[in-house]
């Protein structure tokens, strides 16, 4: 354990590097560094002095920890074969079956060396598994190339292995049974040398399960076959992963279910977090009695696996499905290896097939998922998990398309939530709660049959689902309504007005402020890029939406003393840095939401009069946020940065892979 060697500090750690970062983060540079591992009193005043010193301390430790562990080791493996000095090689079965024998051999000592070998071999294999798995996830490699060098161990090294010790055994430097257990080690690295085999060598330790390719059209097109012009069957096909085989792999990983059971939990303090402190689930899952119900929530985007000013863009966008459980600690939503891959579909399918045909397999398998849930190992017994579709999420266009709603935001009735018309839409600082669609409502859309007036194109197939509704689907992306739509619109004509209109400063100053600020370590990767005059006068900004969360957080400070404070411009900029920073909380108390409300009535109001400008489809969802927020929970948890973030695999091995036909089979 290592004490922080500061003055009246009480962290302690068994990391050198924490060490390190404690000392820059909390002390800085100290006067005198003294060495408290031990007896040991030296004292340097160089910091790096100071951890070199404390790097030989461990490499002393790991030396003797290393020379302990490899003579326990080659105890362990040892034969106790008592005629050591005899140049007979006399095997096990010999002595065994040698009735004259007077000293029989040590069973327990046999027994031993057998599960040391059995335990040898397991480990050979599951490193060969690891080895493969780990260049396999890798997705700058094609899996073809996976295998090439897989190929090349076998013929350069293992193959020369196995001839030396059948050398070795002819020549009697070893014995038959080293032979023959050294043979066995090897012969698990030769079942994954070619992609067939691996496949089944995961089959046989229940690492693997086939994704489903199915077909949506299976007709005769036109097409040129052997240099003739014929009818030719070019079927029209989808990827669906295995969910039920991948929920219950992740749900018996080490630590995921322990997690999830302690976050189903609804807050009781007051704030409001995830999804389960909704009121939607709660009203969901009030008659679920004692079963086991984990929350999935899916997420649909299109993205472009090539360059997107190709000839050939289109053909190549890909519309990817995710799940992920969105009642985990942020600590692990955040990870993408928590978002896991439902399937792909192409995006030009999409807009040919209905999504009856589409995501037929996918709610059946939810039905299935909810109904008879899965059988999964927990804590060594078998539990039953019933998984419930939480929310369907992702961008407004893209939700839109799924859900079988009006998907053009210059249509009469476009918010997903309630039925205000275009006109009403475009003037509204507060939310109509009286009208919210409901499941009523929506069953007089469908017997109207008029988009026009309903904005309800048809049945949608996700209200098969038991417990779940479109009209419940309560949900709105922080990232696209907020930082790509709301602060964009604002700053359009915040810096037109402070740069062209009131001259507060110039644009190469605004620049130039930028550049030499600080934004720290954990802003560093978003700092936007240098703002253009053409940006300004088209009130379009060109950034990504972390660089815009970043940029907005930061202005104040950027710009100084260079905005009077009493300006309204700049009053109109400070309620929507409010609303930012209440929206990007993780933990919002109850009583923000009446805060909410009022600042977003402000912003809207004020943005009407002093721009002279209709609000935006996108203003318009920032105000059912509050309700949102009361019935879905904190936005931060369900955005779709995380879900976007996820399309960074399939592009990397799109872009290492030839095939741009079949990308993902």
């Amino acid at each position: 354990m290592i004490r922080c060697v500061a003055r009246r500090c009480t962290w302690k750690s068994q990391s050198i590097h924490r060490l390190h970062d404690h000392l820059n983060k909390f002390h800085g540079n100290l006067d005198e560094y003294d060495c408290n591992i031990g007896d040991c009193t030296r004292k340097y005043s160089v910091k790096a002095s100071f951890f070199r010193h404390l790097n030989k301390h461990f490499e002393k430790t790991d030396k003797a920890i290393h020379e302990s562990a490899s003579q326990q080791y080659n105890d362990d493996i040892s034969f106790a074969h008592t005629e050591s000095t005899t140049t007979k090689h006399i095997t096990i079965e010999e002595i065994d079956s040698d009735p004259g024998n007077a000293h029989p051999p040590d069973r327990t000592t046999h027994a031993s060396s057998t599960i040391n070998l059995n335990l040898m071999i397991k480990q050979m294999e599951n490193a060969s598994i690891n080895f493969n798995l780990k260049y396999l996830s890798a997705n700058t490699l094609p899996r073809k190339v996976v295998f090439d060098v897989r190929q090349d161990i076998q013929n350069m090294f293992l193959n020369p292995l196995c001839n030396i010790v059948k050398s070795m055994e002819c020549s009697g430097c070893i014995t038959t049974e080293g032979k023959m257990m050294l043979d066995r080690m090897l012969s698990n690295m030769h079942n994954s040398e070619t992609e067939h085999r691996f496949v089944e060598q995961l089959k046989a330790n229940d690492l693997y399960a086939e994704p489903r390719e199915f077909v949506l059209s299976n007709e005769l097109r036109p097409g040129i076959v052997r240099n003739e012009q014929e009818l030719s069957n070019d079927p029209i096909t989808a990827v669906l992963m295995p969910l039920t085989f991948q929920l219950r792999k992740y749900m018996e990983s080490d630590g995921v279910m322990d997690a999830i059971l302690q976050s189903l939990t609804p807050s009781n303090d007051g704030y409001i977090r995830t999804m389960i402190d909704g009121s939607v689930w709660k009203q969901r899952t009030m008659q679920s009695g004692n079963k086991w119900i984990v929350p999935l929530n899916l997420f649909f985007d299109d993205f472009t696996t090539v360059d997107t000013v190709s000839s050939h863009a289109a053909k190549t966008s890909i519309c990817g499905m995710y799940y992920y459980v969105p009642c985990l600690p942020a600590h692990m939503l955040t990870k993408l290896s928590n978002i896991h891959v439902a399937g792909f579909i192409l995006s030009e399918d999409r807009k040919e097939f209905d999504n009856n045909y589409l995501f037929r397999n996918l709610v059946d398998i939810l039905i299935e998922l909810e109904i008879k849930g899965l059988q999964i190992t927990f804590k060594g017994e078998k539990t039953i998990i019933h998984f419930m579709l939480a929310f369907i999420t992702g961008d407004n266009l893209g939700l839109s398309g799924i859900l079988d709603l009006v998907e053009s935001v210059r249509a009469n009735y476009y918010c997903r939530l309630c039925k205000r018309n275009r006109t009403q839409r475009e003037n509204d600082t507060v939310e109509h709660a009286e009208t919210f669609r409901t499941v009523k409502s929506y069953d007089e859309d469908l017997s109207l049959d008029d988009v026009s007036l309903t904005g309800v194109k048809k049945d949608s197939i996700f209200n098969e689902i038991p417990s779940f509704h479109i009209t419940c689907n309560v949900y709105f992306d922080l990232m696209h309504d907020l930082c790509e739509g709301v602060c964009v619109y604002g700053l359009g004509h915040y810096l037109n007005y402070f740069i062209n209109v009131k001259k507060h400063f110039s644009l190469d100053e605004l620049n130039f402020r930028k550049n030499i600020f600080v934004f720290g370590n954990l802003n560093s990767s978003n700092i936007p890029s240098d703002i253009k005059e053409i940006n300004i006068s088209k009130s379009k900004i060109k950034m990504t939406a972390s660089e815009i969360k970043t940029f907005v957080h930061f202005l104040p400070l950027i710009t100084g003393m260079l905005v009077p404070e009493e300006d309204e411009v700049w009053k109109h900029f400070c309620l929507l840095l409010q609303i930012c920073h209440i929206l990007m909380l993780r933990e919002i108390p109850i009583e923000y939401l009446d805060v909410l409300k009022k600042l977003v009535d402000n912003h809207h109001s004020q943005y009407l009069t002093l721009f002279n400008d209709t609000l935006k489809p996108k203003h318009h969802n920032l105000l059912h946020y509050a309700t949102f927020i009361m019935q879905s929970g904190a936005p931060r948890h369900q955005w779709a940065m995380r879900g976007e973030a996820k399309h960074r695999d399939s592009k990397q091995y799109s872009r290492a892979t030839n095939n741009k036909i079949n990308l993902f089979i």
